[in-house]
């Protein structure tokens, strides 16, 4: 079932619970009128035409620090963030033992360890996924003119820090450069993109965590509802349930009024809620385990088939210097505030998930919700997304 049903059915089975047993959250109750003055509060924008926003690229002035909720690889030799999009990476060098001068053997511990970091920069760097099948290093493979590019980037690459461990008679280096600088070394009628004949199954947030959601945030209550096209269903349940269990039939009938009025609610309040100047998309898969990629593919899910509506051949004009499409975090906090979505990010929950953990798919309502986004602001054409993973 679409993780949109079941957060819907999760939504209304514990409005029901709360109801019989004497809650009165509707009908003028203190969470409904506080959840409609959350809603009204949000920044509403008027205008029909808002100035665009600058594309979301990371470049070699890119800050390399790292925060610790940053979504960050490590591995022996460098290190991946995917949050901030940069790749970085240590050398040592030990002091020569044929040199007497002090100053001069340090000197030339910091050269070597400076060439090993370039080094293993390198290697990093080629182990970078740029699309869910694709490495860097299958296109330095393949064509030597990307090899030399790639290795020009790295020279170049920022010196982070460097320091002396004099216990262990060492010179550390550090080195960095920003995943769009190695990137824009592979021309993108050489990145292919992946299979469209993805196995999907559907993906479901773990219930209590779903719970926890919706009784601490409104907002996801609403556009549960307000995109959602199984009320009828959801009602059928509630009446079977009513004849189960004759004692409810009152109850049951106060519900389904109960969400006939807090329905005309929502669609008074959508308006204003479709008219907040969003600056960026968040896609929520946390926990599907997908491997983060520079340029992921995100698919509309179907019975029939599935529909391509963010990667790098859907069509969308995008600045040449885009080359990472997404930004990836650890937590949805961390997707709100990473600047590539700030201030106000739509939130979307991920639907469908492949059976390799390659792509996920999302629902044909949250795909049409998105386009309607992206039709004032062009999200999608700058690159301005987030996934959670």
């Amino acid at each position: 079932m679409n993780i949109k049903l079941n957060l819907l059915t999760t939504s209304i089975i514990l409005v029901f619970y709360l109801l019989i047993s004497g809650c009165g959250i509707f009908g003028g109750g203190k969470e409904e009128k506080q959840m409609a003055k959350e809603l009204e509060s949000k920044p509403v924008q008027t205008s029909t035409s808002p100035e665009p926003l600058p594309a979301a690229k990371v470049s070699s002035d890119t800050d390399f620090e790292t925060d610790e909720m940053d979504y960050e690889e490590s591995l022996v030799n460098g290190s991946l963030n995917w949050s901030k999009g940069f790749i970085r990476a240590k050398g040592f060098g030990v002091l020569p033992d044929n040199v007497k001068n002090e100053q001069q053997a340090k000197l030339m511990a910091f050269r070597a360890a400076y060439a090993e970091a370039l080094s293993s920069l390198y290697e990093v760097a080629k182990g970078v996924q740029v699309t869910a099948t694709t490495k860097v290093n299958d296109y330095v493979l393949k064509e030597y003119s990307i090899e030399l590019k790639v290795d020009g980037v790295i020279k170049g690459a920022k010196e982070i820090a460097r320091a002396f461990d004099d216990k262990e008679n060492v010179a550390v280096v550090e080195v960095g450069i920003a995943m769009e600088d190695v990137a824009m070394s592979i021309p993108k009628e050489f990145v292919e993109p992946a299979s469209t004949t993805f196995q999907f199954a559907v993906w479901e947030h773990d219930e209590s965590d779903t719970l926890k959601e919706i009784a601490g945030d409104n907002d996801k209550l609403i556009e549960t509802i307000e995109n959602s096209e199984n009320l009828e269903e959801i009602e059928g349940k509630l009446e079977k349930m009513a004849e189960d269990n004759k004692t409810l039939s009152d109850q049951n009938q106060q519900l389904l009024s109960a969400i006939e009025k807090l329905t005309k609610e929502i669609e008074e309040l959508k308006s204003k809620h479709q008219q907040v100047e969003y600056t960026g998309i968040v896609i929520n898969a946390a926990g599907s385990e997908v491997k983060p990629c520079m340029a992921p593919d995100i698919y509309v899910h179907s019975e029939d088939t599935n529909k391509l509506i963010y990667g790098i051949e859907d069509g969308r004009e995008r600045d040449n210097n885009l080359h990472a499409l997404v930004a990836w975090e650890k937590t949805i906090s961390g997707a709100k505030n990473n600047p590539r979505v700030w201030e106000n990010p739509l939130v979307i929950n991920a639907s469908h998930i492949s059976k390799a953990q390659s792509a996920f798919a999302i629902s044909s309502e949250d795909a049409k919700l998105i386009e309607k986004v992206n039709e004032k602001m062009n999200l999608l054409e700058q690159g301005k997304v987030v996934i959670v993973i």
